[in-house]
């Protein structure tokens, strides 16, 4: 069995062709679809295929992890300013995190405290024991942060997980990006959690 819904409306005809969209048929993917010009017509010879794509109950929602800058208006040359990571969505499974945070040294500097350790602070309400912070490399800096005695998820409230100091360092008005990357998350278990990223930025002001 075929069927076929074509919806055409000003400069826009799509046109989207299955087989055995009923019954015990094989349900294939579209195999056409194409613009064109005329006027609003819609025929069916099924149901609607454009049903919501399905919840799988087994996937865990992805944690949504950020850069944020405490200066939201902006930071002037040779000024300091914190860039915090944090949960944009906490699902309350996240135990532990490892994440490297990149930008253009030329814009950015990050405090050193001694030999490759920066400064940052942990938010106490995580209630993790350890928030390590080493320089890799200029314009990588690597975070860890975990509970060794106690892998309990972090508290649903959590928001902010803690903060790096850095310095600007470069010219007024350029904007200093900082993305993640290599970004692992797990539950008490130690099973790795889904998570999407999203990168931050720092206006340098006059």
């Amino acid at each position: 069995m075929r069927c076929s819904k074509v919806f055409r409306s000003g400069a826009l005809c799509l046109a989207i062709v299955c087989s055995g969209c009923l019954g015990g048929g094989r349900e294939d993917a579209p195999t056409a679809a194409s613009a064109t010009t005329g006027t609003f017509e819609e025929t069916d010879n099924g149901p609607d295929p454009w049903w919501p794509p399905a919840v799988d109950p087994a996937k865990p929602q992805p944690l949504v992890l950020s850069v944020q800058s405490e200066s939201t208006a902006g930071v002037s040359p040779n000024d300091k300013v914190n860039l915090c990571l944090n949960l944009d969505v906490n699902t309350g499974t996240i135990s532990g995190l490892q994440a490297d945070l990149l930008w253009d040294p030329q814009c950015l500097a990050p405090e050193v405290v001694r030999g490759d350790e920066v400064t940052c602070q942990i938010e106490p309400a995580t209630r993790r024991s350890i928030f390590a912070s080493r320089a890799l490399a200029p314009g990588r800096l690597r975070v860890l942060l975990v509970n060794l005695t106690d892998p309990s998820p972090m508290p649903v409230e959590v928001t902010r997980l803690g903060c790096c100091t850095f310095h600007a360092v470069g010219q007024a008005g350029e904007r200093c990006e900082v993305y993640l990357d290599a970004v692992t998350a797990s539950d008490p278990r130690g099973n790795r959690l889904p998570v999407e990223v999203r990168p931050g930025v720092v206006e340098l002001t006059p």
